[in-house]
C-alpha cells in the first residue's frame, strides 16, 4: 500500500474511532504535468532560493523545448513548447511538488480540515492526486473554494468527473448517513459525486475502512503474474517466483494480510507447477530462497520505524499515535503488537531510533529457529529432483521420469 493511502487510512481510523466523521475527497488535477505555467514555476523555484546557476540552466531547458507529433508515420514540423514538464522526467515530480505546495501551504493556514493534535492532516497529496480530510460539510467547502482559486491563479484544473467524495462515519452516527450524502460539493464549478469505494494510488479505500476489497483485487494480480510463471523455465520460476510474491503482497504497506488471502499465495504458487500442488507449505520459501511470506508481510514494521524518523512532522506524528495512542484502535498499531509477539520483540526496539537491533536481524533469527535441519535437507533434495524432472541436472541412465515424479511427490507429501 502507498504511505498516502496508508497515512489516510490512519487518519480516517483516528476519527472513526473517535466518534468523528469525515468526508474524505479525491481530486484529480486535469493534466497536471502538462498545465505548469513556465513564469509561475520559475518564480517559484526563485522564491525557494535555488541557486541562480541551476534555475538558468532550467530555464534554458524549458524555454528551448521544441517538439513535433508523430502520427501513422508521418511528422509535424517542430514548434516550441510553451508550457508543461516532461511526463516520466526525472525533476518532472519535483516540479510538481513545488508548484502545488503553495496549495497544501494555504490549506494548512486556513486552520480548518483535519488535525490530530496540533498537526494538520487534512490534505494529503502524491503528484497530481490529492485527497482532503474534513471534519465537516462546511469545512470541505471551504478547502474546495481554497483549491479553486490556486487553480484559477495558476493555470490548473481539477477534474469533476474524476473527483470522489466518501463520507466516513463512527459506529454511533452510521444513522445520518442519508442525511450526510444530501450534501453537494463543487469543484470547477461542477458537482462531485458520492461513492462507497474509491481506488486511490492503486489502493482501494472503502467508507467502513474495509481491507477486503484491497486484498481481493491484489490477490487477482498475484494469481495472474503466477500463472504467467508456468510458462517460463525452472530456474526463471524461482526467481521470478519470489520477486512476484513481495510485490503482490505490498510488504512495505504496514498491514499483515488474514490466513486466506495467505492460502491464496500458496496456492498460487503450487498452481505454477514449479514444486506440484501437494507439496507442503513449509517447503515452499525453502525452494524459493526466501522468508516465508507471512514473515516477509511481518516485516513490514521496519516500514513504521522509518516513519517514526522521517523529517516529515506529519509523517512522524502520524505514526507515532498509530503506536502510542492509537495502538488496538489503529490498524498499524495493532500490526505492530502482532509482529512484536510474533518475533518477542520489545516495543522500545521499534519506537526507539538507536535500537542496536534491527528488524531484518529479529526476522532472521525467528525464521532459523523455526526450520529444522530435516526440512532443510527436505528441501535440497526436492530441488535436486525437479532439476532432474525439468532436465536442468543431467543424470544418464540414474532415473526415468516415472520414478523421479514418483520421488518428488513422495517428499513433497510424507
Amino acid at each position: 500500500m502507498h504511505i498516502c493511502s496508508e497515512r489516510g487510512l490512519i487518519i480516517l481510523s483516528y476519527y472513526a474511532t473517535n466518534h468523528n466523521n469525515v468526508f474524505c475527497t479525491f481530486l484529480d488535477a486535469t493534466k497536471g504535468y502538462n498545465r505548469i505555467n513556465y513564469c509561475k514555476l520559475f518564480w517559484l523555484l526563485l522564491r525557494c532560493d535555488l541557486p541562480a546557476c541551476i534555475l538558468r540552466m532550467l530555464i534554458c531547458f524549458y524555454t528551448n523545448n521544441f517538439v513535433h507529433v508523430s502520427w501513422c508515420g508521418l511528422f509535424s514540423e517542430y514548434f516550441l513548447a510553451m508550457n508543461g514538464v516532461k511526463q516520466g522526467g526525472v525533476l518532472s515530480l519535483v516540479l510538481f511538488c513545488v508548484y502545488i505546495d503553495d496549495l497544501l501551504v494555504l490549506l494548512s493556514n486556513a486552520n480548518i480540515g483535519c488535525f490530530i493534535g496540533n498537526n494538520f492532516v487534512g490534505a494529503v497529496a502524491y503528484a497530481d492526486d490529492l485527497v482532503l480530510l474534513a471534519p465537516s460539510a462546511s469545512a470541505l467547502r471551504k478547502m474546495l473554494a481554497i483549491c479553486d482559486a490556486y487553480a484559477a491563479e495558476y493555470c490548473m484544473s481539477f477534474n469533476a468527473q474524476k473527483a470522489k467524495c466518501l463520507v466516513i462515519l463512527s459506529n454511533a452516527c452510521r444513522y445520518l448517513r442519508p442525511l450526510l450524502l444530501d450534501n453537494v460539493f463543487y469543484i470547477g464549478g461542477k458537482p462531485i459525486d458520492f461513492v462507497s469505494s474509491f481506488p486511490h494510488l492503486g489502493n482501494i479505500i472503502t467508507d467502513t475502512l474495509d481491507d477486503g476489497p484491497d486484498i481481493t483485487k491484489k490477490l487477482g494480480n498475484f494469481i495472474g503474474c503466477v500463472m504467467f510463471l508456468v510458462r517460463c523455465s525452472l530456474m526463471l520460476r524461482h526467481v521470478c517466483l519470489k520477486h512476484t510474491v513481495l510485490a503482490s503482497t505490498d510488504v512495505n504497506c504496514g498491514i499483515c494480510w488474514p490466513a486466506a488471502c495467505l492460502l491464496s499465495v500458496r496456492r498460487g504458487a503450487k498452481v505454477s507447477d514449479v514444486f506440484g500442488y501437494t507439496m507442503h507449505c513449509h517447503l515452499l520459501p525453502l525452494l524459493c530462497n526466501c522468508t516465508p511470506i507471512f514473515d516477509e508481510i511481518c516485516r513490514s514494521f521496519k516500514f513504521i520505524q522509518t516513519c517514526l524518523s522521517h523529517n516529515a512532522t506529519v509523517v512522524r506524528s502520524v505514526a507515532r499515535f498509530s503506536l502510542t495512542e492509537g495502538r488496538n484502535s489503529s490498524p498499524c498499531g495493532r500490526n505492530v503488537l502482532f509482529c512484536l509477539q510474533r518475533f518477542q520483540c520489545a516495543y522500545s526496539n521499534v519506537v526507539s531510533s538507536i535500537s542496536s537491533i534491527t528488524v531484518d536481524a529479529l526476522v532472521s533469527r525467528y525464521v532459523l529457529s523455526s526450520i529444522s535441519d530435516t526440512q532443510w535437507h527436505e528441501s535440497e533434495l526436492l530441488r535436486e529432483l525437479i532439476s532432474i524432472r525439468d532436465r536442468a541436472l543431467y543424470l544418464p541412465s540414474v532415473f526415468i521420469q516415472s520414478e523421479v515424479a514418483t520421488l518428488i511427490e513422495y517428499v513433497c507429501t510424507s
